[in-house]
């Protein structure tokens, strides 16, 4: 595994059980390679768990893998390249039918920070101190956070520095 991340110019992870994944690359080390890489110019990339783990955390489905009926979401560790806490699919038809949006909600009610809400058609592309957001025209993703007592989600403007993702 070393040699073929180390090798690597583009790192992409697909997506599943969040939790299982990050618990086995810290098993086997893998976090270590990937944290490795990512000190190198190489592009890091993907999907749903596969977008959690290159953040501090993630707001996860994880534990419907076990219980399938279960509405819970939690919060998983991530790598921490990414000072937030990413929640993909957010709004999404097929996965948040508005739990998810709750889940992260209650998540950030305990956990200090800004979470990242990217919709499902929508990305965010960051490059050392800058950031842009891709996607479809109606596509937008949203910074949620809560500030002395209030919960706020605020659109993530089109493009600006990743300073400005955080708290005003």
């Amino acid at each position: 595994m070393e040699k073929k991340i180390s090798w690597a110019n583009i790192l992409y992870v697909g997506g599943g059980n969040t939790l299982k994944m990050m618990k086995r690359w810290r098993f086997l080390e893998i976090d270590q390679l990937l944290k490795k890489a990512a000190r190198r110019d190489v592009v890091l990339c993907g999907v749903s768990a596969g977008s959690i783990c290159w953040f501090e955390y993630g707001i996860s489905d994880s534990l419907q893998f076990y219980r399938p009926r279960s509405n819970e979401y939690i919060r998983v560790k991530g790598l921490g390249l990414l000072p937030f806490i990413n929640n993909p699919h957010f709004g999404s038809a097929d996965f948040d039918k508005g739990l998810r949006t709750k889940g992260m909600k209650e998540i950030l009610k305990r956990t200090k920070g800004v979470c990242l809400a990217i919709p499902d058609g929508c990305a965010i592309e960051f490059h050392d101190k800058n950031f842009k957001v891709l996607g479809a025209k109606d596509a937008k993703a949203i910074r949620a956070y809560w500030f002395n007592g209030d919960y706020f989600m605020v659109p993530i403007p089109a493009q600006g520095t990743i300073h400005s993702l955080l708290i005003d």
